[in-house]
């Protein structure tokens, strides 16, 4: 959080003019809730806390492995 400024500094750097807010997780959460409803999907809060996570995390890395069992949600996830 404290190196926030100088990360949109860099980014301001290397792409004038593109401007970059931060989120707020509650609307994040909101429009994950909007997708799933308008996908006639549930949307269990657990569900929802790995959406932000994994949002949180490819914002950071590279790349990311999604692994769980049959069924568990996870091409709903990345889709």
């Amino acid at each position: 959080e404290e190196d926030l400024w100088l990360f949109y500094e860099i980014i301001g750097d290397l792409f004038p003019g593109l401007a970059l807010e931060p989120y707020s997780p509650e609307d994040l959460r909101r429009a994950i809730e909007d997708v799933l409803a308008e996908g006639d999907l549930e949307s269990p809060k657990p569900f929802v806390d790995k959406a932000i996570q994994l949002y949180d995390t490819a914002k950071i890395r590279f790349g990311v492995l999604i692994l769980g069992a049959t069924g568990s949600g996870k091409s709903t996830l990345i889709f």
